[in-house]
């Protein structure tokens, strides 16, 4: 089970705000399911300031029960909440979206590709990657593990693994991804990445948005981040759901533009 938060800041009339604090109801709950997952939808009907953080943590079934919040929003240090963020299948997202750049091109318009994982904790994108790129170059502070990767890619694909030192020997790659967030790092290529990261890129492409059809769409709760949502239900449901890793929209240096747009940029 896991909880999802919306924030309601909207100015009701006074009668329905009197009321709702004479009932205690400023901080409602329901109980839903989706794709026979079971959650707990929470709405706070208030300023964000003023969430009751206790009451809210004391809404979860057990201490480590995930809770997806509003974007921007954190728990004090002092409540014993735990703020999920679905980083898995951000990353897997991530390397999708540049498979979906990829495919999108001709053969010889593919190139190299950067992956930029300085804690090696993404080799498996290896695999996704290869057969849609001219090579991978591999920035990374644990090159051991990447060794089965390595192998295998020689063995069964002829491609070499290729390795970077530093972010300048990235220039080559016609663009890099960064599936996990890194520290401060800049790099002279368009950079897909994941959120909260401190990469730079040129440009940097992030924030993306899953691409969902109307049913999957309807079964977001309202005032809930869509593509955090299916995330969650994805890697804290119990039961399995498979979800097309489509991206349709994303930000481009902080600025919202249809994913598309990421391949006129990278020509110009």
């Amino acid at each position: 089970m896991f909880i999802t938060l919306a924030v309601e800041d909207t100015r009701e009339p006074l009668r329905l705000r009197v009321e709702r604090r004479l009932k205690g109801e400023t901080l409602e709950w329901q109980e839903k399911t989706c794709c026979g997952n079971r959650y707990r939808h929470v709405v706070w009907h208030g300023p964000a300031q003023r969430l009751p953080w206790m009451r809210l943590s004391m809404l979860c079934p057990r201490p480590r029960t995930p809770v997806l919040l509003p974007p921007g929003l954190l728990p004090p240090p002092e409540v014993p909440l735990r703020d999920y963020q679905p980083q898995d299948f951000y990353a897997r997202l991530t390397v999708a979206a540049t498979r979906q750049y990829l495919l999108s091109r001709p053969p010889s318009g593919r190139g190299l590709v950067g992956l930029i994982d300085p804690q090696g904790i993404a080799p498996w994108a290896c695999a996704e990657l290869a057969d849609c790129c001219r090579g991978l170059k591999v920035l990374t502070l644990r090159r051991s593990r990447y060794a089965l990767q390595e192998t295998a890619l020689r063995e069964e694909q002829g491609l070499p693994l290729l390795w970077a030192e530093t972010t300048a020997e990235l220039a080559e790659c016609t663009l890099c991804v960064a599936p996990y967030p890194t520290g401060v790092l800049t790099v002279r290529r368009p950079v897909l990445t994941a959120d909260r990261s401190a990469i730079q890129g040129r440009p940097t492409v992030n924030r993306l948005a899953l691409t969902l059809s109307e049913e999957q769409q309807a079964m977001v709760p309202q005032g809930v981040e869509p593509t955090a949502f299916w995330g969650m239900v994805t890697e804290c449901g119990q039961r399995r759901v498979s979800l097309p890793m489509t991206v349709c929209r994303c930000r481009i240096d902080g600025r919202l533009a249809d994913f598309s747009e990421l391949a006129r940029g990278i020509e110009t």
